[in-house]
This record gives structure tokens, C-alpha cells and sequence, in this order.
């Protein structure tokens, strides 16, 4: 009998370092997610999907996930430029991390929600 309580106990310890092992890995990976910077093509790819939406009659707000990661500034003739359907831009800022001035907007430091709808032409960005 007292093989067998050897046995199982070693079972038991490695099971448990097993369970720690991977709870450890997955918060590296979290940390790892959360701090990766957004990059601008996947947010001009928010952009782009409210257009298309807006095109085929759907009026809903396509949101996504941003962390900046330092200093992120869109402008209106950039987004024109990469997106020819949109005539108009309008920026607003509806939680911190995010500046509007003239024809652009500034995002920074934390992590937010970035929204597009495109109606009629505009594009309304909107970070929450």
C-alpha cells in the first residue's frame, strides 16, 4: 500500500505544477495581448467595414478594441485618402485618452473602444 500512496502523490504534485505552469502562461499571455499596440492598418480596417456597412444599408457601429501604445493621430485627409467613399469626417471623444482639434483626433496612452458608422457619405469615429 505504501507504493501506491507514493504514486499517487506524484501524480497529485505533477498535476498541481501542471495546473500552476499553465495558469502562469496564460497571464504572460494576457500581459503580452493587452500591451501589444494596435496597429493603424487594423484600425483603417474598422473604418473600411462601417463604410461597406454604411453601403449596404446598415447603420450600426463597428467597434473595436485599441490600445495605443503611445500616441495614435488620425486625420480626415488621411482617412479620405486611404478610404476614397468617405467625403467627410467627423471625430468625437467620449471617454479620456482622446483629443479632437480641427480635422483630427489624437489617441493616447490607455486602452479604449474605437467606433466607425458611415451614413450619407460621413464617417463618424467616435472613441468610448
Amino acid at each position: 500500500m505504501k507504493g501506491q500512496e507514493h504514486t499517487v502523490m506524484s501524480y497529485l504534485m505533477w498535476a498541481v505544477f501542471f495546473v500552476v505552469a499553465a495558469v502562469l502562461v496564460y497571464q504572460v499571455y494576457l500581459n503580452i495581448t493587452q500591451a501589444t499596440p494596435t496597429p493603424l492598418p487594423y484600425i483603417l480596417d474598422v473604418m473600411r467595414s462601417a463604410v461597406a456597412g454604411g453601403r449596404a444599408g446598415i447603420r450600426e457601429e463597428v467597434c473595436t478594441e485599441v490600445y495605443p501604445g503611445g500616441q495614435i493621430i488620425l486625420t480626415e485627409d488621411f482617412i479620405k485618402e486611404k478610404i476614397p467613399a468617405v467625403s467627410r469626417v467627423v471625430f468625437e471623444c467620449q471617454g479620456g485618452g482622446c483629443s479632437v482639434e480641427d480635422s483630427s483626433m489624437t489617441l493616447e496612452g490607455r486602452k479604449g473602444t474605437l467606433c466607425a458608422v458611415f451614413e450619407g457619405g460621413k464617417l463618424t469615429v467616435r472613441w468610448k
